[in-house]
């Protein structure tokens, strides 16, 4: 088999390996927590080798977007993660977004949920970030 041949088959057998492997935590994710809320998912994977290279990059990826906090916080206890908590504004709307992450069976977990901030809430942040009194952009 030439160098060609080797670096498709390689590449190609991590792919289909990775993308089954998300598979699997996603059903078995689902079969044990059927009660927490998904408003989507993403499962990506994704395999690359070069030509000169003897190193293959594998990655996989379960991403869920869980709709709201109290989603996002139901998930990051289920998989013993901290959920960060952020502000951001994408205007007009300021929301509060949290995100964890975790790795099961090799498969990275990314979960993130939010809720957009009442116009008093949002105006109160704002002045704040005019002030220069926040932090990382958090309230």
């Amino acid at each position: 088999m030439d160098q060609m041949s080797h670096q498709l088959s390689l590449s190609a057998s991590s792919f289909e390996s990775a993308a089954f492997r998300v598979g699997q935590v996603a059903r078995r994710l689902q079969a044990e927590h059927p009660e927490l809320a998904v408003g989507s998912v993403t499962c990506a994977a994704g395999a690359t080798s070069y030509q000169h290279a003897e190193d293959l990059y594998v990655h996989a990826r379960l991403e869920l977007r869980a709709g709201d906090l109290e989603a996002a916080r139901a998930w990051a206890d289920a998989l013993g993660a901290d959920l960060t908590l952020k502000i951001r504004e994408s205007k007009p709307f300021v929301s509060e977004v949290g995100e964890c992450t975790a790795v099961i069976d090799g498969i990275d977990i990314e979960v993130s949920g939010r809720r957009t901030l009442s116009p008093e809430e949002a105006d109160a942040w704002r002045a704040q970030q005019n002030d220069g009194t926040a932090e990382n952009g958090a309230a």
